[in-house]
């Protein structure tokens, strides 16, 4: 009998031995909202990174899987291309050598709601478990003030989260919705707690317009290890899939850190940053300190304070660049009407600089940005503002309370 056990026991090691040998290191999970009512652009642009990216990937060293749906255009290069272009619902897809493989058809799904997100997700760590996960959300972008849908600007109930991943939800074709930053969090957590072990994902990169936010920094701070999103508008080709895919070829076991640099580093615009969530309680902690200074100013000085030279993105300059804000208070480009703590605003200022660049992985470019709305559409963001786990742990939305509308 114990020799019996014995062989058991050998056989087993084997197996353990030879399934933990053949795991993968990278599993790529990219998810594609493609839906745009007035242009085909971003879908035929990611139609073409992801061919591009078959002829790159080399067998059986990284899993790259896609979520992709499709707009309500069709587009005359959609019709060379796909294998049923009236299709308009949303498909599976895995990477393969020189191949585009389907591998499920969803039909009518929301992407803009977390249980498409955590599905998939789920499904990709299933069916492809590896070492390492890396999410990538391929959309439109407006950074954390998201304009519709649940928990978005215009809900009854800003910030507010409808998701609960214990239980089964069938997700229809809902429009007007996108996924926030309260619902990103809250399924990356989920994944984190119940796919990945406790451990937070490896990468969580936006390949969208705005997302590069310290709120958001903070708000994944518990569930992504790094976070890689730009602080302005990206360009309709997005990200270096091919570079990115032929990277992961050619160094399968890349560190996260190198794997997050090497996405930014491809970005030309210099907005792309690769940042650490490790850091963002130091840079919470940093902007509070400056936020409850710049409130004591205005109240000693009961005026309002002037910041010049500051890099804004968006068209209503509703973020602004912290290197930008800093820099302009370290160079003394402002105006704190003589308050007697300019000279320890301008030390914190000092202070941010030096945490950004230590979290930030990019050697050269990546900027991170901060709310700084104008009154009209503050008042408008405001309560969803004030739900984010960065207002309640800062003092920044009672500075932009006094700064923008003169709530003191």
């Amino acid at each position: 009998m114990k020799k019996i056990y014995s062989v058991l026991l050998c056989f087993l090691m084997v197996v353990f031995t030879n399934s933990a040998s053949a795991l993968s290191d990278w599993t790529i999970a990219i998810y594609m909202s493609n839906e745009d009512n007035s242009s085909t652009m971003l879908e035929d642009s990611n139609i073409d990174n992801l061919l591009k990216m078959t002829k790159a990937i080399s067998p059986g060293l990284v899993n790259i899987v896609v979520q992709a749906d499709r707009g309500k255009l069709i587009s005359d290069y959609q019709k060379e291309i796909y294998k049923n272009p009236n299709y308009r619902g949303a498909l599976r897809y895995s990477i393969q050598p020189n191949s585009l493989v389907e591998e499920e058809v969803l039909g009518e799904v929301n992407m803009g709601s977390p249980y498409t997100l955590w599905n998939f997700m789920k499904w990709a760590a299933v069916k492809y478990p590896s070492k390492h996960f890396c999410l990538i959300i391929n959309s439109h972008g407006s950074g954390v003030f998201s304009p519709y849908g649940p928990g978005s600007i215009s809900d009854s109930k800003p910030g507010s989260v409808n998701f609960d991943p214990s239980r089964f939800v069938a997700s229809d074709g809902t429009s007007g919705d996108c996924l926030t930053i309260f619902e990103v969090a809250a399924v990356t957590r989920a994944f984190r707690d119940r796919l990945n072990a406790g451990k937070p994902i490896d990468i969580a990169a936006f390949d969208a317009c705005l997302p590069g936010m310290v709120e958001v920094l903070y708000q994944l701070r518990d569930s992504t290890r790094l976070m890689v999103g730009s602080a302005g508008k990206t360009g309709i080709t997005g990200f270096a899939y091919r570079a990115i895919t032929e990277k992961l070829s050619e160094e399968p076991s890349i560190s996260a850190e190198n794997l997050a640099k090497f996405i930014s580093d491809q970005d030309y615009s210099q907005l792309l940053g690769a940042w650490q969530t490790a850091k963002a309680e130091e840079l919470a902690f940093e902007m509070n300190n400056f936020a409850r200074e710049c409130i004591q100013a205005m109240k000693t000085t009961a005026k309002k304070f002037v910041i010049e030279n500051l890099a804004t993105y968006e068209d209503k300059n509703r973020y602004c660049d912290i290197f930008s804000l800093a820099s302009s208070i370290q160079e003394g480009t402002c105006n704190f009407n003589g308050a007697s703590n300019q000279g320890i605003i301008r030390a914190i200022a000092g202070e941010i600089l030096e945490t950004l660049t230590a979290a930030n992985l990019r050697e050269e470019g990546g900027n991170l940005t901060v709310a700084w709305p104008q009154t009209t559409e503050y008042k408008a963001a405001r309560q969803l503002y004030k739900a984010l786990e960065f207002s309640a742990q800062t003092n920044w939305d009672e500075m932009l309370d006094l700064h923008v509308l003169g709530i003191k």
